[in-house]
């Protein structure tokens, strides 16, 4: 990611998906772009195939 020395830094943009009932991740992604913005879509979408996914197995 730029800086504000006109260099360039590594770093990481991370986000989380937490179940709001349980308070568990349920997703997480690591990207090197440095804005937000189109992340909140993906994130909900691995969000819900993740929840909904094991919610009729209750065989565990």
């Amino acid at each position: 990611m730029s800086v504000n020395n006109m260099g360039y830094e590594v770093a990481y943009n991370m986000q989380t998906a937490v179940d709001a009932k349980n308070y568990l991740i349920v997703a997480v992604d690591v990207t090197n772009n440095p804005a937000d913005q189109g992340q909140l879509y993906p994130m909900a979408v691995q969000a819900k195939t993740t929840i909904t996914c094991g919610c009729n197995n209750r065989s565990f």
